[in-house]
């Protein structure tokens, strides 16, 4: 991978350089800085396309690693920041932090299947398999309540809507948390996910510095993880307060959510032709963002270089009848989600979920907030009709789409009115496509992925941790995604 900081050209001929043999062979570096190289036999897609250049009309913009933001303590500046990101990762693959030492962050979020895993709803503690065949084995333990969103690029997230990206961006469906270094402990104080105090079946979840004091002594009694941790945190290791032990809930934060915050994908297909490059989108594709940022109006929502301005959305998805809710009725709850109002308290906010980033979108099916989509197709078009039932005679597929996904109000067990235009976010307008502006929305959709991690973590699962618990399968980053399940038949 080329230093970021470096331009293209310039990276490439100081590699170059070190080779008497290269210089011969590749003659050298051109004259505008980059290396002599074979002609680029690549389709222009703008040798066939009719329209201004889409990248001026809407002055799009890309990302940088230098653009990821660092909260003050937790910096690659940092001393012993390198270390971090390796213990980190150790962290995030280690069954310890579970409660019954039988799931990790890895588990859900696995680098194979894009740091997700590819299921409607996720089987945390007990669950046996990986991906989409893991199961629970426990019937006291019930399914993620929400789909598993990737961990990938969640650095760059903001935290206001159409704001900048920020250390405290909001995460989860709901916008909850902000910042990974808070976020990074809530699963294990989950009692589903990996819940720490898994006797008690009766409650929702334990607090945070609960679950942490748990963890936090089970490490200590590891020698290899208190190395590792002075190694990474050299600052408090050297504390003349004897009270201060190195490993403490402050410090496993800071080192999971490093680890997290450089999972960077910022070189995909549609990064490298604003960057520049004509020949990197095919014509389907170009024609398609030209309808993402025009007709279509997808950048009301999924704008920027993240493709999401983090607001709060209600678009009308029905609720998956696998679903537990948020809070299920066998533990005392209604068993509904009624998404950031939960948070809140405001009535406005009652079904409102934050708009996610559509970065590796084709990687991190299936989608909507509960899993119930595998197609993009279907996606778009649900976004498309905005709430109006389309003619079924007309729009045969249109209509199915419609019937499929279209929700209810719900404050209870017991569904209300269907969520019709007038309830639904503003910014959805009915839209009518072509079938083959459909396909050129999805083809540019599929721009957005990138398969390498530009970021400074390590994308591979551990051979092993230090507290020597069985890990995830060490399969290589992407290897598994998209599944034959999640792929449009185009």
């Amino acid at each position: 991978m080329m230093p970021r900081g470096l331009p293209r050209g310039l990276a490439t001929c100081i590699l170059v350089v070190f080779s008497a043999s290269a210089l011969l062979s590749l003659g050298g570096c051109s004259d505008d800085g980059g290396p002599s190289s074979p002609v680029d036999d690549r389709p222009n897609p703008y040798d066939d396309f009719d329209g201004p250049d889409p990248r001026e009309v809407y002055a799009l913009e890309t990302l940088e690693l230098g653009d990821l933001p660092y909260p003050p303590q937790n910096a690659p500046s940092e001393p012993g920041f390198e270390k971090r990101l390796e213990l980190g990762r150790f962290l995030f693959f280690d069954q310890l932090l579970s409660g019954r030492l039988d799931t990790s962050c890895g588990s859900c979020h696995h680098p194979a299947m894009a740091w997700q895993d590819g299921v409607d709803l996720s089987s945390g503690v007990s669950g046996s398999g990986f991906g989409p065949e893991r199961v629970l084995t426990d019937e006291n333990v019930m399914l993620m309540p929400r789909n598993t969103p990737t961990a990938m690029n969640v650095g760059f997230n903001s935290a206001e809507a159409g704001g900048p990206p920020s250390h405290r961006g909001l995460l989860l469906w709901d916008g909850r948390t902000a910042g990974l270094e808070r976020q990074s402990l809530q699963p294990t104080a989950t009692i589903d996910e990996m819940s720490y105090h898994l006797p008690n079946h009766g409650v929702h979840t334990y607090s945070d510095s609960a679950a942490a004091d748990t963890m936090v002594a089970r490490l200590q009694q590891i020698d290899e993880y208190v190395d590792l941790f002075a190694q990474a945190f050299p600052g408090e290791a050297a504390e003349a307060d004897p009270t201060q032990h190195v490993v403490r809930k402050n410090t496993l934060e800071r080192a999971l959510a490093a680890y997290q915050r450089e999972l960077v994908t910022i070189d995909s297909a549609y990064d490298q032709w604003v960057r520049g490059d004509d020949r990197a989108l095919t014509l389907e594709q170009l024609r398609g963002a030209d309808l993402y940022y025009g007709k279509a109006n997808c950048a009301a929502c999924h704008s920027g270089p993240m493709f999401s301005d983090f607001s709060f959305s209600r678009i009308g998805v029905a609720d998956n009848p696998r679903a537990p809710g948020r809070y299920p009725v066998e533990r005392g709850g209604n068993g509904v989600d009624i998404g950031r109002m939960e948070h809140t308290s405001n009535p406005e906010d009652v079904h409102r979920y934050r708009v996610p980033t559509l970065r590796n979108v084709a990687l991190t099916g299936p989608w909507f907030r509960h899993g119930t989509a595998n197609s993009l197709r279907d996606v778009v078009v649900f976004h498309l009709i905005a709430g109006v039932p389309p003619d079924p005679e007309t729009r045969p597929e249109w209509s199915a789409i419609y019937d499929r996904y279209m929700g209810r109000l719900q404050m209870t067990r017991t569904p209300g009115p269907i969520l019709t235009p007038d309830l639904l976010d503003d910014r959805l307008v009915p839209i009518d496509l072509t079938d083959q502006e459909v396909d050129d929305l999805v083809a540019f959709m599929h721009a957005m992925t990138d398969r390498t991690i530009d970021g400074r973590s390590d994308p591979t699962v551990p051979t092993r941790v230090p507290s020597g618990s069985p890990i995830v399968d060490a399969l290589e980053p992407f290897s598994m995604v998209p599944l034959p399940e999640h792929v449009d038949a185009r």
